[in-house]
């Protein structure tokens, strides 16, 4: 998708799944890596997510191969997005 269909798109989602495809657009983070992010993999301070662990048969589990384990950077408009989720998560 181009930038502009993204925003195109992010205009039109549920209020409530914004952030959730923010992250997925991002980051390309697949489904089971972004079911799977814990808090713990948030580095704020170096502006890093740490791809470490994903969701399988409903179960967390570490990533499986080493490309899969992998940092993805944290811009502006993602670093809002993933404090207005922890805020919610953490409330």
């Amino acid at each position: 998708m181009t930038l502009q269909e993204v925003k195109r798109f992010l205009d039109y989602v549920e209020p409530a799944w914004y952030d959730y495809f923010l992250l997925r657009f991002m980051t390309g983070m697949r489904s089971c890596e972004v079911h799977g992010l814990q808090l713990k993999h948030i580095d704020f301070d170096h502006r890093l997510i740490k791809v470490r662990q994903n969701v399988g048969n409903d179960e967390i589990t570490d990533v499986k191969t080493p490309k899969s384990r992998r940092d993805l950077p944290i811009n502006d408009i993602l670093s809002s997005s993933l404090e207005r989720i922890t805020a919610t998560l953490t409330a």
